[in-house]
């Protein structure tokens, strides 16, 4: 009795072990259902464009991930792109294709002073 609960707990744990897991690995994948699909963006985006991206999980992980170096953002305004979810491995476009003072080293200090 003490080996079949013993085996049980233990397919329980490897199977969660191998959901938790497999759930990290997911949201690690620049994947297109995970935030705003850049290919599926202009190549010139405005606050207008991006307001049509407002699902639950565009909200979430917005750009985070994403590559968006060949777009220009210099029309979107600074309380839009400042709403936007992001992390270290967002790649951004040139400073001239972002919107004026849209500091990012300034943004990403404030985020790792607040932690």
């Amino acid at each position: 009795m003490l080996k079949k609960i013993v085996v049980i707990l233990s397919v329980v744990v490897i199977i969660f072990g191998v959901g938790v897991l497999g759930f990290y690995k997911f949201q690690q994948l620049n994947h297109p259902y995970l935030g705003i699909n850049p290919e599926k963006l202009p190549r010139v985006i405005t606050d207008k464009i991006l307001e049509k991206h407002n699902s639950e999980r565009e909200t979430t992980y917005g750009f985070s991930g994403k590559n968006i170096e060949q777009k220009d953002m210099s029309q979107v305004s600074l309380s839009v792109i400042s709403n936007i979810s992001f992390d270290q491995s967002t790649k951004w476009p040139a400073k001239d294709k972002l919107p004026k003072g849209f500091d990012l080293s300034l943004i990403i200090d404030m985020i790792f002073f607040i932690k």
